[in-house]
């Protein structure tokens, strides 16, 4: 849980303090500072406003994220007084506008757009870049254009959105970014709400919405400090660069790097009544004072300031290498630096067996799978090409065939013509011997003789197990094959590669980089290194003869027409 820390505040004006972290003099060091303005408890007569409110019903709200985000969007409406305007707009694959244009915030105005809001459904993608560029077009004089978005932040473009507030946002608007849900982006909600002098509110699901959004709601009503500027001979940078507003229950933090020396530091800015400043004289201390945290909170700060320009499309490189000495310089974890711990001690044996656990991604609370547009799988993946449905078992399992099953270039088979799996295994199996009847003899005094036609039995093992390619070389190649029945692994004689385009080719293993001979257990990994006495051909793998010390030969399948593996 977040540590939420309230206090009262009973003072008529806004309050101006500052913590300074002092070097040693004579250091050359710069000092740090971390500005507070803490507003008024009671603020003046609301200011008219011009409400944009851009939901997201995209796919990943579907469920319990849109019921969250309605209500909050019910709530800002339902904030609204009779001097206001509104628009409302939800976005997904497109903008869809509720009328197309903003109407006074009458109270059966009210009424019209919550009834709006309960009809939305989600689904489809998100593109929010339009609807945020038409949302910051400043509407009346005098009023306050504030546009608040609500999302779940799971977008492809946020370099966009943030580029389209930077150069857009007019000087008397103001964007607020709401995130709902259990893993918002924040990544996008809290640098467009940076660049929008905003305020960014993250609500989660099953939260009640209106504390949250009263202290947002109060503010926007009630600003109580707004266009502010900092200024000073003592300030050598600000960040963030570009201030928000005060509102009421939301104190501002602006973290400032300081000259050395001392010197004045003035805010300014405006009230409902008028022009407001402040001003701190600030003189160095006889010996080093202060928190280090200022320190680091003035390069957190610097370090969002800088996200934002790359989100906003600055050069990447140029910022990384500057995110990456802030984080060196002053010890805080970024995009680029991070605590590791380091283990020098070997772990990893090529001739070991290995188990490999798959671990599925988890999906945030409250998403679903249709909203996202996944299905959970229908059957688990087997040796068979499309189109085929099967009773898979153990070995010599039956197969009942629905529809023609491709074996090779040259031969297909349907349910008239096969009755069970062996029968077609040992067809393809002539059909890869064949193919590496023209591979390479020998190579080095490794004899790689292709096996006699006498040694082809006339019935194959079928392994329970799958397998992937994991590095082709010149000369060889790396597969690991996951066991899904205990085992008993022995190296064998010689392998034949079949490939699409390209005789079969001759290969044996390299046994000092294979998992070594004994017994294995199902889920562990075997590894197998295989050479080649010349180059192999580029092409796709199809299939695996393995020919075992007994003379058995075992035959590995690919799991399809396209794509590789087997």
């Amino acid at each position: 849980r977040d540590l939420v820390v309230r206090w009262p505040v009973g003072q008529a004006e806004p309050g101006l303090s500052i913590d300074v972290d002092w070097p040693a003099p004579g250091s050359g060091r710069s000092a740090f500072g971390l500005v507070t303005v803490v507003p008024p408890g009671r603020t003046e007569a609301p200011v008219p406003r011009d409400l944009i409110v851009l939901l997201d019903v995209s796919g990943s709200m579907e469920g319990e994220p849109l019921r969250q985000a309605r209500r909050v969007a019910a709530a800002l409406v339902d904030g609204l007084g009779g001097g206001d305007q509104l628009e409302l707009v939800a976005f997904g694959s497109s903008a869809r506008a509720w009328l197309g244009h903003p109407v006074a915030a009458t109270a059966p105005q009210r009424a019209r757009a919550t009834a709006w809001l309960a009809s939305l459904r989600a689904g489809g993608g998100t593109e929010m870049g339009s609807a945020v560029t038409a949302a910051l077009a400043p509407l009346r004089p005098g009023a306050q254009r504030q546009v608040v978005v609500i999302t779940d932040g799971q977008i492809g473009d946020e370099e966009a959105v943030v580029r389209a507030v930077l150069e857009r946002l007019p000087p008397g608007s103001r964007l607020h970014a709401v995130g709902i849900g259990s893993a918002v982006n924040r990544a996008l909600t809290g640098p467009i709400a940076r660049a929008g002098r905003g305020r960014e509110v993250v609500i989660g699901l099953g939260e009640d919405v209106e504390p949250a959004l009263a202290r947002l709601l109060a503010g926007m009503q009630r600003p109580a400090l707004v266009d502010l500027a900092l200024t000073g001979d003592v300030v050598m940078s600000q960040a963030p660069s570009r201030l928000a507003d005060v509102l009421v229950g939301a104190p501002l933090r602006l973290a400032v790097q300081l000259s050395p020396t001392g010197g004045a530091l003035t805010l300014r800015g405006r009230t409902a009544t008028g022009a407001w400043s402040q001003r701190i004289d600030l003189t160095p201390p006889a010996a080093p004072a202060g928190r280090e945290a200022v320190r680091k909170l003035w390069a957190r700060e610097l370090v969002g300031d800088l996200e934002m320009q790359r989100l906003a499309g600055e050069p990447g490189h140029a910022i990384d290498r500057r995110i990456e000495e802030i984080g060196l310089t002053h010890q805080i974890a970024t995009r680029l630096t991070s605590w590791v711990a380091i283990d020098r001690t070997p772990s990893v044996d090529p001739t070991a067996p290995t188990r490999e656990e798959r671990i599925p991604q988890a999906l945030p609370f409250g998403q679903s799978l249709e909203g996202l547009g996944l299905r959970a799988p229908t059957m688990a993946q087997g040796r068979l090409s499309p189109g085929v449905a099967a009773r898979m078992g153990g070995r010599g399992a039956d197969i009942a065939l629905e529809a023609p099953l491709t074996l090779s270039r040259n031969r297909t088979m349907g349910s008239d013509d096969v009755e069970d799996l062996d029968t077609a295994l040992v067809i393809l199996g002539e059909e890869l011997y064949e193919g590496a009847a023209g591979a390479p003899r020998d190579a080095g005094g490794i004899d790689l003789e292709a096996p006699s036609q006498g040694e082809l039995p006339g019935e194959l093992v079928v392994l329970t197990a799958s397998g992937r390619l994991t590095r082709r070389e010149e000369r060889a190649i790396t597969v690991e094959v996951t066991l899904a029945e205990d085992a008993t692994w022995v190296f064998p004689t010689r392998v034949v590669l079949y490939q699409d385009g390209a005789p079969g080719v001759l290969l044996v293993i390299d046994e000092a980089a294979s998992t070594r001979e004994g017994p294995l257990a199902a889920g562990q990994v075997l590894r197998v290194r295989l050479i080649a006495a010349s180059p192999i051909p580029a092409g796709r793998l199809r299939g695996l003869m393995i020919c075992l010390p007994d003379g058995r030969w075992l035959v590995d399948l690919p799991p399809g027409s396209d794509g590789p593996g087997f």
